[in-house]
């Protein structure tokens, strides 16, 4: 049992690099004035679409963020692991961002 919960939170650690990531990128000046909503500003029945929250600059770094972070743990993994790579922390650190 223990084994499986470790595996789950091996998969699973891109999505959270990248949530904490796209929070963390906002306290950086040389990134402070890109707060360019991810919808536009948009809103559907009176409400935005994605919320206020969800920036281009968030999107992008923390998306980054849970790439490198597959990166690394393809890299450096141990043979128990389940295999990640840079694409799979990439659209897992997409997904984890964009779900709403």
């Amino acid at each position: 049992m223990l084994e499986i919960l470790i595996k789950v939170l091996w998969l699973t650690l891109p999505a959270w690099v990248a949530n904490s990531a796209a929070i963390d990128v906002s306290a950086l000046p040389i990134l402070k004035n890109y707060t360019t909503p991810v919808d536009f500003g948009r809103s559907w029945r009176g409400k935005r679409i994605l919320g206020d929250g969800k920036t281009w600059r968030g999107l992008i770094c923390g998306t980054i963020a849970g790439g490198i972070c597959g990166l690394m743990q393809a890299n450096y993994g141990t043979p128990d692991l389940p295999e990640t790579s840079m694409a799979l922390g990439l659209a897992m650190g997409f997904g984890a961002l964009m779900g709403t």
